[in-house]
């Protein structure tokens, strides 16, 4: 599923979420895996998301955040462009 819909990432946000990883889905398997391997480890089948965000730093975990900063980014920078469109007028 990430290698299908990766293209619906800008690149930005997959150079973000691939961090140092030789691919997306490479990084994406390193966070699932710390997120299975932790919750094994607490011998539970789900993990305090509060808890977790605060032991492991993988921009996975702030994948919402990160798509909404991105997109408030593009929207600024097609109203500035729209906004110089229409001066030129």
């Amino acid at each position: 599923m990430i290698e299908k819909q990766k293209e619906l990432l800008s690149e930005g946000i997959q150079n973000i979420l691939q961090g140092n990883h030789k691919s997306l889905l490479a990084s994406y398997w390193a966070f699932v895996s710390e997120v299975a391997f932790s919750a094994f480890q607490k011998s539970n089948i789900s993990l305090s998301w509060v808890k977790f965000v605060k032991q492991f730093t993988f921009d996975w975990t702030y994948f919402k955040a990160h798509v909404e900063k991105e997109s408030r980014k593009e929207f600024s920078e097609r109203q500035a462009q729209l906004n110089s469109m229409s001066e030129k007028k």
